[in-house]
């Protein structure tokens, strides 16, 4: 009886390490997954922010009459541009 349950116990001991050999490295690389995962996931809400920055600005320069009325009432001017002011 004990010979039974010493093979029983030896038996299911090996099911054990080999269902632990296969789990742990899953295991560890399911854990890698879920962080690269949200790593991911962060970079892309950043970049739905700045691409949604991105075409407020391009519909800000796109529009002309916007700029034109900025120009001409408020005085601004673009980088790199020079003002000449004739005074009638």
């Amino acid at each position: 009886m004990a010979l039974k349950f010493l093979n029983l116990s030896l038996k299911i001991l090996l099911v054990l390490i080999i269902f632990l050999i296969f789990y742990i490295p899953n295991y560890f690389k399911l854990i890698s997954l879920k962080r690269a995962n949200l790593k991911l996931k962060s970079q892309i809400v950043n970049l739905e922010e700045e691409i949604k920055s991105l075409e407020a600005k391009k519909r800000i320069d796109k529009n002309i009459s916007y700029e034109k009325f900025v120009r001409e009432n408020l005085g601004f001017v673009k980088e790199n541009e020079i003002v000449i002011d004739i005074k009638e």
